[in-house]
């Protein structure tokens, strides 16, 4: 009996832990570009404070499902980031993932070169210190680089 009270213990204790992952919906092409395109024109209209602002937002529209908007500058501050808050107000160029690539740097050189495209790497999802192979869309807006992806398994 024991035996079976602590596997069943086991059990829900992993479904919860994992239940974020099995059950979240995941993030589209379509909503990433459109989520993209909304932050640059706030940027456009209102300027890069309004933008940071409601991106950072407790209730943001631009955290969704298992995605987020964030804003980088092109000599690599960080402007706004709600799945990793910690890297705001750091240059964050250095960043690789765990292929060694140095994510941030391709994702600056392609918005620059195409103004808009997707790019590829590894990142964690929020909440998760594992990394995953995420797709994300990036936009050059001025001096800045908005970006949404969605993670791939």
């Amino acid at each position: 009996m024991n035996k079976k009270f602590n596997y069943l213990l086991v059990l829900l204790f992993s479904l919860f832990v994992y239940s974020n992952q099995l059950f979240c919906e995941s993030a589209t092409k379509t909503e990433c570009m459109e989520k993209v395109e909304e932050v640059s024109l706030i940027i456009e209209e209102k300027g890069i404070r309004k933008a940071a602002e409601a991106v950072m937002a407790k209730k943001s529209n631009f955290v969704w499902k298992d995605s987020y908007v964030f804003i980088i500058h092109t000599k690599g501050m960080c402007v706004a980031h709600p799945g990793k808050p910690k890297l705001v107000g750091k240059n964050v160029l250095s960043l690789r993932d765990d292929d060694g690539k140095y994510f941030i740097k391709a994702l600056i050189k392609s918005a620059k070169e195409k103004g808009a495209c997707w790019t590829d790497y590894k990142f964690p999802r929020p909440n998760s210190r594992q990394e995953t192979f995420k797709l994300t869309y990036v936009k050059q807006t001025g001096s800045f680089i908005v970006g949404a992806g969605m993670y791939i398994e």
